[in-house]
């Protein structure tokens, strides 16, 4: 019994270890082209440029979990592939629920980029 034990123990070791990379942090992103939701994707950027996360709008309003505290470039691309000039740049600390409203045809944040 306690070898099965010490496995299982060992096994959920092994799978906590491999969930070290997500966060408890959220960004709810809300999309408008001219004031009207767009359903779009979101590309979301870490610190040092790596994309760490994809997701597309329904209603124009998606949502991006399980983050890691930290600072993330957020850009927007049209389902043909082609981005709209709006990119955010949003910082969360773990537990965060932040808010984003994105007009997608403003310029982008300072400090934003699209390459």
């Amino acid at each position: 019994m306690r070898k099965i034990a010490l496995i299982g123990l060992f096994l959920f070791a092994i799978l906590f270890a491999g969930c070290e990379d997500e966060g408890s942090a959220e960004i709810n992103v809300i999309c408008k082209d001219r004031g009207q939701s767009k359903n779009v994707w979101v590309e979301v950027y870490n610190s040092k440029g790596v994309q760490v996360k994809q997701v597309s709008t329904q209603g124009g309003i998606g949502y991006v979990t399980d983050l890691p505290a930290g600072t993330y470039t957020l850009k927007f691309k049209n389902h043909d592939d082609t981005y709209f000039s709006a990119i955010k740049v949003v910082t969360v600390a773990d537990g965060d629920s932040r808010p984003v409203d994105v007009e997608l045809n403003d310029p982008p944040d300072e400090g934003g980029s699209v390459e």
